[in-house]
């Protein structure tokens, strides 16, 4: 079994300014992309404190001041490569800073409201083991939601004082592998998937032979389940009922047709038609239903209905066809005219 691990450690750098007003300045994202290139990261924006600052909003701030950072990772390897990212924390990265450190908190989340990391600055927290951020397949994307709290108590002693700690961030990439079964009848006979109460199950179609999918990490059951890239998020869906699947706090549903491809999804009260989504991918899998981490490969992705597809395909075809009579009357036009001028 092929894996890629890539260990990273950055430095994040916080820079706090007292003593005098505070400059003008706009929120900024930061990003983590995992370009599937040996197993390389890429961390923007960086700052001259270092090349791999995730931290832009954290500069020139004032005591009593409560920033926040969001820091999106993301998947942009191709060929539905899936990995799984890690996060640990190593607090301060010199003694030096401690005084100052300590007296600032970090507080950081993912999607839930249950934090990551709540402690100060100079602390590992929740984060002194690795912890699993999440499982990505190529396209995919999380979200980390970093605040920094300051205390209007903190002395002019501290002014101009920069903070450094330091973060890893561990790139595990998976082969890419899809569930098998033989029956035990027969083993050259053919077989299919169902959902049995809720076990994805191998039915043969020869025989009265089944056995529910078994997790190759735990051995647990598996269940189908989806992730569903849209609108700039990621929803973890599972299906409930005929083409119809559902994220696990029951507010956003998703409906596909016939074919397999999402018609169009709801959140809340609100339905928003397919159509009208600039991108959306659509990757279909099993997952271990003990360890939502634990995760079979997609199928391949659908990206919009592919009879669109080959329409732009026929209509391309239509158009080349159209130009190439076009270009041929024009010739034999003119060969016509210039007998026609040769006469006068």
């Amino acid at each position: 079994m092929n894996k890629i691990k890539k260990i990273v450690s950055i430095f994040i750098c916080a820079v706090m300014i007292f003593g005098c007003l505070p400059l003008a300045s706009f929120a900024k994202d930061a990003n983590v992309t995992y370009s599937g290139n040996s197993g390389k990261l890429i961390f923007k924006p960086g700052s001259n404190h270092s090349p791999t600052d995730l931290f832009a909003n954290f500069k020139n701030v004032m005591p009593g001041a409560s920033l926040t950072q969001k820091i999106t990772v993301k998947n942009k390897a191709k060929n539905n490569v899936k990995v799984k990212i890690y996060l640990r924390s190593l607090g301060s990265t010199d003694e030096k800073y401690n005084d100052f450190l300590n007296q600032l908190t970090l507080t950081v989340t993912e999607d839930t409201d249950t934090p990551l990391f709540d402690a100060a600055v100079d602390q590992t927290g929740g984060l002194t083991e690795w912890v699993c951020l999440g499982t990505l397949y190529s396209g995919g994307e999380l979200d980390l939601n970093v605040t920094l709290n300051v205390p209007t108590t903190l002395d002019n002693q501290y002014q101009n004082q920069i903070g450094k700690i330091k973060w890893q961030f561990v790139i595990d990439e998976l082969p890419i592998k899809k569930p098998t079964w033989k029956c035990p009848v027969n083993e050259k006979h053919s077989y299919h998937i169902e959902e049995i109460d809720g076990i994805s199950t191998f039915v043969c179609d020869d025989c009265d032979s089944r056995e529910p999918m078994k997790c190759d990490e735990c051995g647990g059951n598996m269940r189908r389940a989806a992730v569903v890239i849209t609108g700039g998020k990621t929803y973890h869906v599972y299906p409930d009922g005929n083409r119809h699947y559902v994220t696990k706090d029951g507010k956003t549903h998703f409906y596909v047709n016939e074919k397999n491809i999402i018609d169009y999804y709801t959140v809340g009260d609100k339905k928003i038609d397919i159509k009208n989504v600039s991108e959306y991918k659509f990757y279909d899998f099993y997952e271990c239903v003990d360890n939502e981490h634990h995760h079979t490969d997609p199928r391949p992705p659908q990206t919009g209905d592919p009879t669109h597809i080959y329409l732009w395909l026929l209509l391309f075809i239509i158009f080349i066809a159209v130009a190439m009579i076009i270009a041929t009357r024009k010739r034999k036009i003119g060969k016509d005219g210039g007998e026609e001028r040769a006469k006068c």
